[in-house]
């Protein structure tokens, strides 16, 4: 069994392109420009980290095989026909990875397995799901995609636990019926259903591609003292979130005396006790910094653990 290993190459206007039997580590490399396709295998094993593969058409074609895709980046140009990973016959595993501009992030002929990746800025879906096939995706982050995140072709089967769908529909058909402790946020977003919520994810910089989640994330609403079972692609590493008091409570809190302005939802872990004081004052504005939970269009406060109220 061949087992060869490429480590810290960088190929400009080239490619890699692998058959035959046997497995290839793949490590370091930078591809840019490549034209058709960044790595081509064709019933070779591959096994991919810490790569960057930027401005194809392709980033990667696979077929057969079983494959292994860690920790690396596709850049694409935001062609309206650039797919970052096409899989056909193979195997799949992608762990955090980050996507951003492609048309779609990786279309699937097969069975695969999506953990902690990252796609954003893709224009028409990230996951392309054909028919007959499953998906599992746990902690992924979905953000921007104007077809779905996923796009599910009949006969496909989702397994999904614990995605952030930012700015997005979750899929393609509407049906949340597989989707489990997942986060629904922006333009797009369905009303919650069984486990799931809807609220702004409070990252830390979506815009700029930071979808670290923040202190009063609704991302670790699920389980907020394990800090790397947030929902979505990163854990929370202890960043505040913006002033204000929009947001989820995991711990016990107390309003300040005298006039405060909520400006968006919040939400009462079963863990918390959110007081208020005589001598405070709430004052609610038009319009709701969150989106979420019911109505998005006013602010609320959803209470699943205890609210104390003393104030006006």
């Amino acid at each position: 069994e061949r087992r060869d290993r490429l480590v810290a190459a960088v190929l400009n206007r080239s490619h890699v392109n692998l058959s035959g039997s046997g497995t290839i580590n793949l490590s370091n490399l930078t591809i840019d420009s490549a034209g058709s396709a960044g790595i081509v295998a064709s019933s070779t094993s591959v096994t991919l980290t810490n790569s960057i593969i930027n401005n194809v058409a392709n980033g990667m074609s696979i077929s057969s095989g079983t494959h292994t895709i860690t920790g690396c980046t596709f850049a694409g140009s935001a062609s309206t026909s650039d797919t970052a990973i096409s899989s056909s016959s193979a195997v799949l595993t992608l762990d955090g990875n980050t996507f951003k501009d492609w048309n779609t992030g990786v279309s699937l002929s097969n069975n695969a397995t999506v953990t902690r990746n990252i796609f954003w800025g893709v224009q028409s879906y990230g996951l392309l799901l054909n028919s007959g096939y499953t998906l599992t995706g746990n902690h992924n982050t979905f953000h921007g995609q104007v077809g779905a995140a996923i796009y599910n072709s009949a006969g496909g089967v989702l397994n999904i636990t614990r995605n952030v769908f930012g700015n997005t529909m979750p899929t393609s058909t509407g049906s949340l019926g597989n989707i489990t402790e997942s986060l629904f946020w922006g333009a797009s977003a369905p009303s919650a259903t069984g486990t799931n919520l809807r609220a702004d994810a409070l990252f830390k910089n979506p815009a700029a591609g930071d979808f670290t989640p923040t202190e009063r994330s609704p991302a670790r609403w699920w389980a907020p003292t394990m800090n790397s079972e947030a929902a979505g692609a990163i854990a929370y590493a202890g960043d505040p979130s913006p002033a204000g008091f929009a947001g989820a409570y995991y711990d016990d809190f107390t309003f300040p005396t005298g006039s405060s302005t909520l400006t968006g939802d919040i939400l009462i872990h079963p863990n918390a006790t959110l007081t208020f004081l005589p001598g405070t004052t709430i004052r609610v504005t038009r319009g709701d910094s969150l989106s979420g939970m019911t109505t998005t269009n006013r602010a609320e406060i959803y209470v699943a653990g205890e609210l104390e109220s003393d104030g006006t």
